[in-house]
């Protein structure tokens, strides 16, 4: 049976990203998007690499580059919500013979090699769940043994949920609060996070003005 399967959600770039309106118009808004989801992926596959990457998107653009960087992907006929897009991810996962399954956004603002590898350490027998604590005590990674361990509650201080949801089960459960994976993106004091915005913008810029014509598309949805 193979081992574990990291899922990375991304929905239309022109959707992201709302609560940052006040700090960057549309198009930074896009760029931003694209720019972490970017990062995201290249980070693993720079530095676990041995992960099988499967990025489940509605968007054209985010499934021509996460195939760049080697991820499968399984397209979503519309955007129906981050719990079905992930349903939908497991049942691929179970299909495909994974064991365990990781669930990453793809909005952090770093990434850590360390607590990567303390995320996976942990030990959770034959089934159970580690939950990574994001700083609004949502959910910014969710390791499931076995992939369906757990009915996905992302949302609202989504953390607690899954912790509840993991015991009511009667499952091992881990909380890990980590500094740089608690940290995603998504209010304008968030930016300050970033190691360099205007480069992570700039690249993000690199891939999308390839076609203006397909950034046009993806902004009229």
């Amino acid at each position: 049976m193979k081992e574990i399967n990291l899922v990375i959600p991304m929905k239309v770039p022109s959707e992201s990203k709302q609560r940052l309106k006040s700090a960057l118009d549309q198009d930074e808004r896009y760029q931003l998007a694209m720019a972490l989801f970017e990062q995201t992926l290249s980070f693993f596959n720079q530095h676990f690499s041995q992960l099988p990457m499967l990025v489940v998107t509605p968007s054209d653009l985010v499934a021509a580059l996460a195939r760049q960087y080697g991820a499968k992907v399984l397209m979503e006929e519309k955007s129906e919500g981050l719990n079905q897009a992930l349903d939908k991810a497991t049942q691929w996962s179970l299909v495909n013979g994974f064991k365990r399954q990781l669930i990453l956004p793809a909005d952090i603002a770093n990434f850590k090699v360390s607590e990567i590898e303390h995320l996976l350490s942990c030990e959770t027998g034959h089934q159970g769940v580690v939950i990574g604590v994001a700083k609004d005590k949502g959910t910014n990674a969710l390791l499931c043994t076995p992939p369906n361990a757990i009915a996905f509650q992302f949302g609202f201080e989504s953390s607690k949920a899954h912790q509840i949801e993991a015991l009511s089960r009667s499952l091992n459960c881990h909380l890990l609060h980590l500094p740089l994976l608690g940290q995603d993106v998504d209010i304008p004091t968030d930016l300050a996070y970033l190691k360099a915005p205007l480069h992570l913008l700039d690249k993000g810029a690199s891939f999308l003005t390839k076609s203006r014509r397909e950034q046009n598309v993806c902004f009229n949805g």
